[in-house]
């Protein structure tokens, strides 16, 4: 089953919370998390207002039992951005993350050949 938000459409799973960050100021989807409805999962406030064009993100803080919570981040890079901007962005989203006080798990479509660095060297940065 399918719902739509806005202009977006998100699949519903069943037995899973969602966390969705929308696009803003552009048209199409955002990103998405979805959790095991067992567990309890909060967005991270400070982390959602990250901001930056050269990707879009969302992050949830995820507690399996007390005292034990993971970060968990979705990452969206388009394609044909400038690897540059895209890196600069990232080093200062891990600049926050390096604050946090719990395991983070990052992970997303970041849109880059890894196997093109020999021919492109600037992307070993990533």
């Amino acid at each position: 089953m399918e719902m739509m938000i806005g202009n977006a459409k998100f699949r519903v799973i069943e037995y899973y919370s969602k966390v969705i960050k929308h696009r803003e100021g552009r048209k199409g989807g955002g990103v998405a998390i979805y959790v095991d409805s067992n567990l309890k999962c909060q967005p991270d406030v400070v982390l959602n207002q990250f901001d930056s064009s050269d990707f879009e993100s969302v992050f949830v803080n995820v507690t399996s039992s007390p005292g034990k919570s993971v970060l968990i981040g979705a990452i969206y890079r388009p394609p044909g951005g400038d690897i540059n901007r895209f890196n600069d962005s990232m080093d200062a989203l891990l600049v926050q993350l390096k604050n946090c006080r719990t395991r983070v798990f990052l992970a997303g479509d970041y849109n880059i050949n890894l196997l093109i660095i020999p021919i492109i060297p600037k992307l070993i940065i990533f």
